[in-house]
């Protein structure tokens, strides 16, 4: 019995010191993005974990060699103060034979997460509230056509939904809240095509009327007239009908050319913003495509130039970025007024602007993910301005909450070159960062949460599984 528990001793102990040796080259990061939410006055951070322990390694000078087995959490954070609220392990890698990982969206206080699949969970709970398997027992129609790939899947942040294109090629929209799914068409996940499809149709049809009268009226009198089969007073009677009903429908044809014109306008400035949006939702986005140097807010148009910039301004105004690395750049406000002759919005006396007296190297306003348009924080109203601590790429992001009349409330240095992404959630500002050598692209360890009334940051760390002083 001595010699047995001697031996479970000593193996005990081996086991516990190849733990400890091979602990050293466990890893765990957050993947981007995450998201925030709000619920009875709480505010969390939810977020997918990949926790990687290594099982063997080998070392050859300074470079390691080293096998893991992963595994994927969901985890929440405290808004208010960054510590890890808990977690609970999703799925193991072996159970998932696609990729990305990754977070989707939220709708109905419920986080949509790509696994291998589809899944829902509630972000106070943790606990899982969809998958595949429940959204084809709710669907039968659907039942089998679940594919397996991530590209299959949009998410609309507007909605809430997901637009599903299924293994047939048919396509569903998915009631996140109900998980009830609906087949649509084309014309129905696009109206502003099928809008311009009526149109067209509506276009057509005028000419072919005018076809029809010009046949009719036009040549049928002049015909008659050449025969002798009417006098010249009727032929001119029907010449005059001819003209003013051909009059009535022109202009019918002209207002809907018009009208088609302003939707496929429209159009062409939703795909715009829907491609800037696409280019915001990556994990590898430069700094000066996260924020733009102009807005306009109550009848007001704002922007943030500086004076060499401010010699090139163009009276029209479009949302743009500002890309000079050495611009040191103040606020300015003006009047915008709806010019209808050249159908935009015209900056108001661009010689008269007034500006604030705070300086920023490359400041821009910071841009809403979801809409590529620049957030506003409201109680007071104000700006979230970007810049830079230096040009170059040292250069730090600073974050300042900045009211519409230049007053500068505070200043936050976030001590990242450049952000992985970021959301307004509540009052707080979520950034989620890396600064961990050890991760590789795609992974992130730097979690920040800041309190957008007073300017005051909390950090936690993925990577160390704790909260940064």
């Amino acid at each position: 019995m001595i010699v047995l528990a001697t031996v479970i001793i000593f193996g005990g102990g081996m086991i516990f010191l190849i733990r400890g040796c091979l602990s050293q080259f466990d890893e765990q990061y957050a993947i981007p993005p995450v998201l925030g939410f709000e619920k009875d006055g709480k505010q969390v951070v939810f977020a997918v974990v990949g926790h990687e322990k290594a099982t063997s390694y080998s070392r050859r000078g300074n470079f390691v060699q080293k096998s893991v087995s992963t595994s994927y959490y969901v985890q929440i954070n405290d808004a208010v103060t960054g510590n890890k609220i808990k977690d609970r392990k999703a799925k193991s890698r072996s159970q998932i034979k696609t990729w990305p990982v990754e977070i989707l969206g939220k709708a109905d206080n419920q986080a949509w997460v790509f696994m291998g699949g589809l899944m829902s969970f509630d972000p106070f709970t943790l606990e899982e509230t969809a998958d595949a398997e429940m959204i084809e027992k709710k669907n039968p129609s659907l039942a089998g056509l679940l594919p397996a790939e991530r590209h299959y899947y949009k998410f609309n942040h507007s909605s809430g939904h997901i637009l599903i294109t299924a293994k047939d090629g048919s396509r569903w929209d998915l009631d996140t809240k109900s998980l009830m799914a609906v087949s649509v068409s084309d014309e129905e996940t696009d109206p502003v095509k099928a809008r311009i499809k009526e149109l067209d149709k509506l276009e057509d049809k005028c000419n072919a009327d005018i076809d029809t009268l010009n046949n009719t009226k036009n040549r049928g009198a002049a015909e008659a007239y050449r025969n002798k089969q009417i006098s010249y007073q009727e032929y001119n009677r029907i010449s005059s009908e001819y003209y003013a009903e051909r009059e009535i429908l022109q202009r019918k044809r002209d207002s809907i050319g018009e009208l088609k014109r302003h939707v496929e306008k429209d159009q062409r400035s939703y795909e715009d913003r829907q491609r800037a949006i696409e280019n915001l939702q990556g994990n590898s986005i430069s700094y000066n495509s996260i924020v733009l140097n102009n807005d306009t807010v109550n009848g007001n148009w704002y922007g943030l130039y500086s004076n060499a910039e401010m010699e090139k301004l163009f009276n029209r105004f479009q949302y743009s970025n500002a890309y000079e690395e050495t611009a040191r750049r103040k606020l300015r406000k003006a009047g915008i007024r709806f010019e209808e002759k050249y159908d935009t919005w015209m900056i108001d006396n661009v010689n008269a602007l007034t500006q604030g007296s705070s300086e920023f190297l490359q400041g821009g306003f910071l841009m809403n993910r979801l809409t590529a348009t620049p957030l506003h924080l409201s109680n007071p109203d104000a700006f979230i301005v970007l810049s830079r601590s230096q040009i170059g790429r040292e250069g730090k992001i600073i974050i300042t909450k900045l009211g519409m009349d230049g007053k500068k409330y505070w200043e936050y240095n976030t001590g990242l070159t450049d952000w992985t992404g970021w959301m307004l959630s509540g009052n707080f500002l979520i950034i989620t960062g890396t600064d961990e050598k050890e991760l590789s692209s795609g992974e992130i360890n730097l979690l920040i949460t800041l309190n957008m009334q007073n300017g005051e940051a909390k950090m936690y760390d993925y990577f160390k599984d704790k909260t940064r002083d």
